[in-house]
């Protein structure tokens, strides 16, 4: 029984072990992108689906080998962003998700490359960096975090974007290569552009003691609730990454605006309150043609 029991610590010890050096040893690059529309910064988050539950988070993923982590970062953010700005050569507000160049087995890597070049091109050299556990406790892997700016391009266009999940079912079966490359982005269902200072002062008010990656945290902006996943909220909670999300927000309000992103949300309208309104304002209306009716008699 005891040797058992040996055994079975033995065992688990090396599981441990092994998930630990694992996590430890897989470096990962995450792409914020970001625009401003009317005094204020937005970044792009998506919505990710997995036994978990759904969860928003930035748009990354583990480093390949032989790669940098700053092109792991542009490389995640393209694939997970469906490609799209490689996908079109004038993105923007107008961009709609029937007006993208479709993805093959042939042009992958071009648009790739080219959805790469577009981010890596817009890269500030004070809005990047490589970050890692600062207690060098609990065994975090090194991730890379890129700001980048970018058009803006309406939320639903990547959400509606076709993927590789998309094509041909023979094609899929003919393309390991393909989905190999592109299996993280049939994990994302949805898109959204975050107001990023109110995203910002959201999770920061909920960020205590970091354990591990930390629980997956939750939010609610525009009376809709988020649930943020812990490694991006792992981020938002380190000093060098608040110093990139400080210098984002120092440019708003000189920043040039492009057209497409509500600058606040709409609030909820009570349809018993907008009745009652309506009723004052036709009383009123009413009292007031009497008034003129009268004076035009006198």
């Amino acid at each position: 029984m005891k040797q058992n029991s040996a055994r079975t610590f033995l065992l688990m010890v090396a599981v441990f072990a092994s998930v630990w050096l694992c996590r430890a040893g897989s470096p990962s690059g995450s792409l914020f992108p970001y625009c401003y529309q009317k005094g204020k910064a937005y970044v792009l988050l998506g919505e990710l689906s997995g036994g978990g539950g759904s969860r928003w988070s930035c748009l990354g993923g583990k480093q390949d080998r032989g790669e940098s982590l700053f092109d792991t970062a542009l490389r995640e953010g393209s694939e997970e962003s469906k490609l799209v700005y490689g996908r079109t050569n004038s993105p923007g507000a107008r961009t709609d998700a029937a007006s993208l160049v479709g993805i093959t087995k042939s042009n992958f890597d071009a648009l790739l490359k080219k959805s790469m070049n577009y981010f890596g091109a817009r890269v500030q050299p004070s809005l990047h960096g490589k970050f890692t556990d600062p207690d060098q406790k609990r065994g975090f892997e090194p991730a890379y975090v890129v700001f980048v700016e970018v058009d803006y391009i309406p939320e639903k266009v990547f959400t509606a974007a076709s993927t590789i999940e998309d094509l041909n079912p023979v094609l899929r079966r003919n393309s390991r290569e393909i989905q190999k490359k592109q299996h993280a982005i049939s994990e994302v269902k949805d898109f959204h552009w975050f107001p990023l200072g109110e995203l910002n002062d959201l999770l920061r008010a909920k960020i205590g003691d970091r354990q591990g990656y930390g629980p997956a945290t939750e939010i609610e902006h525009a009376e809709v609730k988020y649930t943020i996943r812990g490694p991006t909220v792992w981020d938002f909670s380190l000093p060098g990454f608040q110093a990139m999300v400080k210098e984002i927000l120092s440019k708003e309000a000189g920043a040039k605006p492009q057209a497409g992103i509500p600058a606040a949300p709409l609030a909820k309208v009570d349809i018993a309150t907008l009745g009652n309104r309506l009723q004052a304002l036709q009383a009123e209306l009413k009292r007031l043609r009497g008034q003129l009716q009268a004076a035009l008699r006198q």
